[in-house]
């Protein structure tokens, strides 16, 4: 059917629309501000669920950043 061919409904939706996403070095030195979990899953290339296990965790991501929530 045609509903089943809209890109649409294929989109995954931010289940954390505008939340700040600060990037830090393991140094603990602020790298990148982004203004959503997209942009950030954009430009880190990973996925949504990936950002939001990393996001506030002691673990860092890709063993290179740190991922904080702006408060």
């Amino acid at each position: 059917t045609p509903g089943d061919l809209d890109p649409r409904a294929k989109r995954i939706k931010d289940p954390n629309p505008r939340v700040t996403i600060n990037v830090f070095s393991l140094s603990n030195n602020l790298l990148f501000t982004f203004k959503s979990i997209r942009k950030t899953v954009k430009y880190l290339k990973a996925d949504t669920r990936t950002i939001n296990r990393f996001l506030n965790s002691d673990q860092p991501f890709r063993g290179e950043y740190y991922l904080r929530s702006a408060p």
